[in-house]
């Protein structure tokens, strides 16, 4: 950010603790020193008089933030609260450095999707064998941090056997489907476009069955759906301070999703999206703006452009959802999700209270901050309980990852499906509805088919 802007910005805020309402940090902590406008004076200090007494003790401070926006939302002047985190973060990387954990995430696995594959079977192994400690120390490369290592592992639900990317790989294109999702004439048609899928990191190697569920929906509505190489958008490494490794990764992506030569590039995961999005600004090159103004979060998308209604099947489920912050306030995408979920056939809708907070996953604030991130946690998971639902939809697999945790501990837990998961559900119960449709009772056979289980 140049001088100028900076200046404005600091200008913009009075300092009139409008944003300490809506604070999830500031309602577990109580503290000032870990709200907005007490990083914009941190931010002035720093900056225009080049103060670093506070040491190691500004890391902390700049990490202590959710980057949610919730400040946003409330202030009256519309300051960027997370703004000033970020800039602090970048600060605190050039004056003390990385930890060594994120320097080797950021500058050794994350920009390497090889790596990631082989980081993922360290992990699965260490799963299954109760190593989590020592795994995480050699995926790391430091014993030193293997304490946090095992905290990122223990973060993670099992990893399945594989991965999406070894279900469709890299530079896979796949054609129009039929209605019921197989490979017959309608695959033969003109598609309606040409979608580069970006599934990311998580839906690649954790929840593969998303990527599946998205890339089935959109080949069933007419979609021809490219999966190009990729690696990590560069979100973890750019909101931890560490922007040399966000910009490298994001070139990388730039040039291969430029080669997709796709008509639009889809994204499931709220956190890709947005970082997406963001590319035109971080590199200032034409190729990333160009790549920015193509992102679409697949939610926005099938609302906007249309999807198959009359192929949906019911699917008897009492859902509620909770808003990623990088969906609906770094992206603007507030209602679509909801309305994909309304469309399914005999779902159940109940709005939880708070659905806009912050869950307290935050990317790495659940390993820099477990016990605040699981306060944080227990309100998101007592307000989904109180619903009744049978699991919680959210577009954001570290949401869902911290949702089925805090669930868990909360006495009963709920799955956390993406919205395009149930809507391929449905597509499907749809299917099982016209196959066993019979003369005599039609109506009988298709609901005997599709009750659907939350998991």
């Amino acid at each position: 950010m140049d001088p100028e802007e900076l200046e404005r910005r600091l200008i913009d805020c009075t300092r009139c603790g409008t944003c300490l309402k809506d604070c999830p940090v500031y309602h577990e902590t109580l503290d000032e020193q870990y709200t907005a406008r007490a990083r914009v004076n941190l931010a002035k200090a720093v900056y225009y008089h080049g103060r670093f007494e506070l040491g190691e003790g500004l890391r902390d401070i700049a990490e202590a933030c959710l980057l949610c926006r919730a400040c946003l939302e409330a202030c009256p002047n519309k300051v960027d609260g997370p703004v000033f985190a970020r800039l602090l973060r970048e600060r605190v990387v050039e004056r003390f450095g990385e930890t060594a954990m994120r320097r080797a995430a950021f500058r050794g696995v994350l920009p390497e999707p090889g790596r990631v594959g082989w980081a993922a079977v360290a992990v699965r192994a260490a799963q299954r064998t109760g190593l989590d400690r020592f795994v995480g120390a050699i995926v790391t490369g430091s014993l030193a941090t293997g304490s946090l290592a095992a905290g990122a592992l223990g973060a993670l639900p099992r990893l399945p056997a594989r991965p999406l990317t070894r279900i469709h790989r890299p530079g896979s294109v796949l054609p129009p489907a039929d209605r019921d999702g197989t490979d017959g004439p309608a695959s033969n048609h003109r598609p309606k476009a040409r979608l580069a899928y970006f599934h990311g990191c998580l839906n690649d190697r954790v929840f593969p069955q998303t990527g599946l569920a998205v890339i089935d929906v959109l080949r069933r509505n007419g979609y021809e759906v490219v999966v190009p190489p990729q690696n990590c958008c560069g979100l973890p490494a750019s909101a931890g301070g560490d922007l040399a490794a966000a910009r490298g990764m994001a070139q990388a992506n730039v040039e291969a999703l430029g080669r997709a030569v796709a008509d639009w590039l889809i994204t499931d995961c709220a956190s890709c999206g947005s970082a997406l999005r963001e590319y035109g600004d971080l590199l200032g090159t034409d190729e990333a703006r160009a790549i920015s103004a193509k992102a679409r979060d697949i939610n926005e998308f099938l609302v906007t452009e249309g999807f198959d209604r009359e192929g949906l099947g019911e699917v008897a489920l009492t859902v509620t959802y909770h808003d990623p912050c990088h969906l609906k306030r770094y992206q603007d995408i507030p209602a679509q999700p909801q309305a994909l979920l309304a469309a399914i056939p005999g779902l159940v809708f109940k709005e939880m209270r708070d659905a806009a907070v912050c869950c307290g996953a935050a990317g790495s604030f659940v390993l820099t901050h477990p016990d605040l991130a699981g306060r944080i946690g227990a309100r998101k998971a007592a307000n989904a309980l109180a619903t009744g639902a049978d699991a919680v939809a959210t577009a954001c697999p570290s949401c869902r990852m911290q949702l089925e945790r805090v669930t868990v501990r909360a006495g009963r837990g709920l799955p956390a499906p993406h919205p395009v998961e149930l809507l391929a559900r449905s597509y499907a119960a749809g299917d099982a509805c016209r196959r066993e449709r019979t003369p005599v009772d039609p109506a009988r056979a298709c609901q005997a088919r599709t009750k659907a289980s939350a998991g």
